[in-house]
């Protein structure tokens, strides 16, 4: 486990005064000097220069003559003197380590501990000169090992201090760059674990997974643990007292809640006839290693690298499912998230020499597969020149369109469309360019050549059901998703001069636009691919919508917003929709279009209150933001409690939800993504494992590679889930009242619900 919090110059004493676990003497002992930087100030071994330690946390060299980093003047703040990175050894190995007396352990967990930080100096240590991050490669690193927790439990842990300095490749020394410890806070806890669990091993432990740990050594009860881990239980019993879900933004705030000053002068001598006291009071007794020699043989060679191979294999799908480019560490953050036979060192080299990765002029990652469906896309869209007939001549649309309403780039985006002898194309407007009224017009000059052309046909597609509909009822045309023509067979006899307007094409997938574009060649239908590059992307990797223009289809740009009809905001909208987002913002300002209200609290009372003054139907058309899902959660409950007191919802019910959990294919294959409570929902027909197409199973319980599933009936099924497709959910109560307006987030074909659909609660039967 690994926290990570800000120091200031005053925090920074505590390590060795007021906040220690030992005495002032058997602190320094417990400490020493890591890093490249504090090698070029000769700092090394334990901490026993107190004064050059208060001078480096200063922001001085040790001898206090030299500044190592520019002064800050914040008002009415404490200066940064760095980052505090906690690394916590699993409470079995503290049992085992503290209590069992096996020192062993804690030379293991240092070991993972110096690896870990030679990691991130090398790979994180950063500073910024004239606003750019700049790579440096050192840092000062000051280390208090610990070895108690605030109620004197055993808890083996280590406060790493990354002081905030250190030398850029100019030879000077700056301030240190802290947004990639945090961005990395996840992988790098993980690593240490990793490397933790693999001396472990060495010295004959045997270890298990474990959902929140990452491991425990084997041979102590969950009951056993939580015996020792009274920080934990006082944790869950402040978010109980106060009825609070246990998500980690709780944990932080009760912990803080929680804290106690801490008992100060004792050391582990002291402690230890308590903990043996404690240890047999509850029948503890600690494992005993299978080979206490730490030169235990490794397992065979071949089966590590077959592992590792695997799974820098298994992290490469993970990351490629979701992301055309992606960083080495979210291969690692993937691997990591369960213990391995190999420490980070072998994964690094795995990565950097697998055959199916292409590293990228910025340092990310894509791979060989990505790149050949992007070149094929592009390439069938290049084939597609010169292979279509106009479908009017540029006098005859001129004729058409003279006398209506249309923006230039309407016109732009008509003419080329009926002109253009390419069998793809794309518009490129911006939200409320009237894409939706051109392809309208567009409709009418097309219809209007039947007579040439009796079987002419106009098809609608988008990436999702509820798109689709608004495409059908708004052009009048049949409209079915992506998807569903992907999977739909082809027909023998191919329907001649078809057009097929791609809505919203913005969100296609690679994946999903290189079988659209090779279908429609295969039907020779004429594709007008129509959306924003700007707007959301897909949830599955890839953007071609934006790389097929920078491939030169040929494209219309609708650039002018028609959705704002206020003056002073259409303005805005425009800078905004021009990636002027800084002016927009500004605008409104100087127009007195925004009201800041800095304390969260009131604003979300002056929210719910405004919106609860507007008229019902004024309500139907107001769309409220929020910066989080917390504050999205508490301006919902207060306006659902107006709504109330003023009867707009009436009786309610509590009933259960499933929330999908943000899981790719490659996730759901791993037990140890599940939680007990999950519902698993397959996504087509195992009669062999027993499991049946939509129907819910709830995780019962969890194995090494398996689930315990339980249908609405209560029968048990073990299933490993490597081996079906299926949705995961997490299942979160709410309240449902007679009034409240909800909306479908899945789509089900058999009840004609699709996913945004909203409907309004009638009554409860």
């Amino acid at each position: 486990m690994l926290t990570l919090a800000n120091f200031n110059t005053t925090q920074a004493k505590t390590y060795y005064k007021r906040e220690n676990y030992y005495s002032q003497e058997d602190a320094q002992a417990n400490s020493e000097w890591r890093g490249q930087g504090a090698s070029k100030h000769h700092l090394s071994g334990a901490i026993d220069d107190l004064d050059a330690y208060e001078n480096i946390v200063n922001g001085q060299s040790p001898d206090g003559k030299t500044q190592l980093r520019q002064k800050q003047n914040h008002k009415d703040k404490k200066e940064r003197a760095g980052v505090d990175l906690t690394f916590s050894a699993p409470k079995s190995v503290s049992l085992a380590c503290l209590v069992g007396g096996d020192s062993r352990l804690e030379a293991a967990h240092r070991i993972a501990l110096r690896r870990t930080i030679g990691l991130i100096e090398e790979r994180y240590a950063n500073t910024r000169i004239n606003d750019e991050r700049v790579k440096t490669g050192n840092l000062i690193v000051a280390v208090w090992h610990h070895d108690t927790s605030r109620e004197l439990d055993p808890h083996l842990h280590s406060h790493c201090l990354l002081m905030n300095c250190t030398q850029s490749p100019d030879g000077k020394w700056r301030s240190l760059s802290n947004e990639e410890f945090f961005r990395n806070k996840i992988l790098l806890g993980q690593i240490y674990r990793n490397e933790l669990a693999l001396e472990c091993r060495k010295l004959g432990y045997e270890i298990e997974p474990h959902p929140k740990e990452l491991f425990e050594i084997k041979g102590y009860t969950r009951e056993q643990i939580e015996v020792f881990s009274k920080r934990h239980e006082q944790i869950k019993e402040k978010l109980a007292e106060i009825g609070v879900a246990e998500t980690t933004e709780n944990k932080i705030w009760a912990w803080r809640k929680t804290r106690v000053n801490k008992n100060h002068e004792i050391d582990r001598q002291e402690m230890l006839p308590y903990w043996h006291e404690e240890a047999d009071l509850h029948s503890i007794t600690h494992p005993i290693t299978a080979n206490p020699d730490p030169q235990v043989v490794p397992p065979e060679l071949e089966e590590i690298e077959a592992e590792l191979f695997a799974a820098v294999q298994a992290g490469i799908e993970h990351c490629s499912e979701r992301k055309v480019a992606f960083r080495s560490e979210d291969i690692e953050k993937f691997v990591t998230a369960e213990t391995r036979p190999f420490g980070i060192s072998k994964l690094r080299e795995a990565i950097s020499q697998h055959p199916e990765l292409i590293k990228t002029f910025d340092g990310r990652y894509t791979t060989q597969a990505a790149l050949a469906r992007e070149l094929a896309t592009i390439k069938l869209m290049q084939q597609g020149k010169g292979q279509v007939h106009p479908i009017a001549e540029k006098e005859v649309v001129e004729n058409c369109l003279e006398g209506k309403k249309l923006t230039s780039g309407q016109r732009e985006a008509i003419a080329l469309t009926a002109t253009t002898d390419d069998q793809f194309i794309a518009w490129q407007g911006v939200a409320g360019a009237g894409k939706t009224y051109a392809l309208s017009e567009l409709k009418q000059i097309a219809t209007a050549l039947l007579d040439v052309a009796p079987d002419y046909a106009i098809k609608g597609f988008a990436p999702s059901a509820a798109a689709a509909k608004v495409l059908e009822e708004e052009l009048g045309v049949e409209a079915n998703t992506i998807a569903r023509l992907l999977v739909s067979k082809k027909s023998e006899d191919i329907q001649p001069n078809q057009i097929w307007i791609v809505d919203e094409a913005g969100l296609l997938s690679a994946k999903a636009a290189c079988e659209l574009l090779q279908r429609a060649t295969e039907e020779r239908a004429r594709v007008i691919l129509v959306g924003d590059t700007r707007q959301l992307s897909a949830i599955e990797a890839g953007n071609p919508f934006k790389s097929l223009q920078q491939a030169g289809i040929q494209t219309a740009h609708l650039d002018e917003s028609l959705r704002q009809k206020a003056p002073d905001l259409q303005k805005a909208v425009n800078l905004a929709a021009a990636g002027h987002i800084t002016e927009a913002i500004a605008h409104l300002e100087q127009v007195n279009r925004v009201e800041e209200i800095l304390d969260v609290g009131e604003r979300t009372t002056k929210i719910a209150s405004e919106y609860i003054k507007l008229l019902p139907q004024e309500r139907q058309n107001t769309l409220i933001l929020a910066g989080t899902h917390k504050e999205r959660s508490a301006i919902v409950k207060e306006i659902r409690t107006a709504l109330k007191q003023e009867g707009t919802l009436g009786y309610e019910v509590e009933t259960t939800k499933l929330k999908a959990l943000d899981l790719t294919s490659v996730q759901a294959r791993y037990t140890h993504h599940y939680n007990i409570g999950d519902v698993v929902v397959p996504l087509r027909e195992y009669r062999r494992s027993g499991l049946h197409k939509s129907q819910p199973y709830t995780v019962k319980a969890i194995e090494k590679d398996k689930l315990t599933l339980s249908d609405v009936a209560g029968n048990l099924l073990n299933v490993d889930p490597m081996k079906f497709r299926k949705t995961v959910y997490k299942q979160e109560t709410f309240e449902i009242a007679v009034g409240d307006r909800l909306k479908w987030t899945r789509n089900d074909k058999e009840l004609c619900r699709r996913n945004g659909q909203e409907f309004i609660v009638t009554g409860w039967d």
